[in-house]
Order: structure tokens, then sequence, then C-alpha cells
């Protein structure tokens, strides 16, 4: 006798996530230090449904520990020790103008000549 229905073999659950959206997911784990929420969050605002869940199976898949279990990244100690001097230089510079500015004779001569106008007319 004939079977009636024929089945597909398929494995069973859910498909696998699209090959794309996965390279997606494991370049956002690497670039940065975002967890699985955030990474979840961040595929919305491009239109791609996927479920924190399935961020975490597919970053554990490729070994790739949660955010918490990562090591940090050193690129801000690395920018700051990196360019110290630049930027105590730049910082320096920076407040001389402003010292500069706030003490020049032009600024207390306007000061001063509005002071003297106003007493006078106050005065009249």
């Amino acid at each position: 006798m004939r079977h009636k229905w024929t089945y597909r073999n398929r494995s069973p659950g859910r498909p696998r996530t699209d090959r794309e959206i996965e390279q997606l997911v494991l370049r956002l784990a690497r670039e940065s230090d975002w967890g699985y929420e955030r990474i979840e969050g961040e595929l919305l605002k491009l239109g791609i449904t996927v479920s924190h869940e399935t961020v975490g199976s597919i970053l554990e898949r490729h070994e790739i520990p949660p955010v918490a279990e990562r090591e940090p990244s050193l690129s801000w100690r690395h920018l700051m020790t990196h360019y110290k001097d630049q930027l105590l230089a730049w910082v320096h510079g920076a407040s001389k103008q402003c010292l500069a500015y706030s003490t020049s004779p032009t600024s207390d001569v306007g000061v001063g000549s509005l002071r003297t106008q106003h007493s006078i007319s106050d005065s009249g």
C-alpha cells in the first residue's frame, strides 16, 4: 500500500538564522562591547527582528562569551595614553586663550565705558 502523505526530511526545531544576519551579529559583538539585548536593539533599528536569545545562541555557537566575560576594550585607554601630550597641550593652550580673552584690555574698557555711561545717565 502506498503512503498517502509524504513529508520532507526536515530537522526538528526552528530554522537557522540567515547567514548574513549571523555574520552581522558576530561583527557587532566583536567590534563593540554590546550585550545580547543591545545587539538585538541595533538590529531592530535596521529592520531585522531577532531575539536576544537568538543573538546569545549565535555568539555561543561561535564561542564568543557574554559581554561580562569578554575582555574590555582598550581603545579609550590607548587613545588617552597615546595622545596624552597633544591633549594636554591643547587643553593648556585653550585655557590660556580663555584667560587672555577674559582679561584683555578691550573687554575691560568696554565694560568700564558702559559703567561710565550708565553712571552719568543715572546722575543726570
